[in-house]
């Protein structure tokens, strides 16, 4: 998951944005927050 690290960098200013608009995204960390957005959407979907 070496992809993730260096996303989360890049991402980091780009999710701050988000985080704001984003109610899942409310005080998470950016680098936490999409990972656990992206599992936490299919698992929803799925049920």
């Amino acid at each position: 998951m070496g992809k993730g690290s260096r996303e989360e960098k890049k991402p980091k200013k780009v999710v701050e944005k988000g985080n704001a608009s984003a109610p899942s995204v409310k005080g998470l960390p950016a680098g936490p927050v999409k990972s656990v957005a992206a599992p936490k959407a299919g698992g929803q979907k799925k049920k």
